[in-house]
Formats: C-alpha cells, structure tokens, sequence
C-alpha cells in the first residue's frame, strides 16, 4: 500500500519531501521507520523521532493505512 512520509529537522536533508513509500499492508510506524533507514541508511534515527500519522501525533506500534501522511519529527534544541 502507499503511503507518503514527511521527514523534518536534519532528516529532511537526507530525501525528497514528500516520500512515497510502499509499505506492506498492516505495517505499523515502527516499521515504516525500518523501511525508510534500509532505503536511507542515514535515517536510521528516524525510529526515534516524535511521529504522526495524517498530523495527529501516534505511537510506534499505531498501524498506517493506504494514503496516510506519516511525519517524523525529531526532537529539537536551541538556545
């Protein structure tokens, strides 16, 4: 199925916004962020990042449906 991932702060660097990405049916953001880090080995730190799915915030384990907007946003700093 295919969903589209939005990637923010430096992971955006890293590809094209927004990524279509064809994930197995029933494929939880855990695993969309697995997907993704073998896609992009720089994206590994994607898993744990703050996600959303269809701009609600969501936990890992929340499975992705066909069309979903899945957003990883990692945590920022500054001062």
């Amino acid at each position: 199925m295919l969903i589209s991932v939005h990637l923010f702060g430096h992971y955006s660097d890293y590809a094209r916004d927004p990524i279509s990405l064809d994930v197995p049916q029933g494929s939880t953001v855990r695993e969309v962020a697995e997907i993704l880090a073998k896609r992009e080995p720089r994206l590994i730190g994607v898993a744990k990042c703050r996600a959303a799915i269809n701009a609600e915030y969501c936990a890992a384990t929340d499975s992705v449906k066909e069309g979903d907007e899945v957003a990883f946003i990692p945590p920022m700093s500054g001062g």
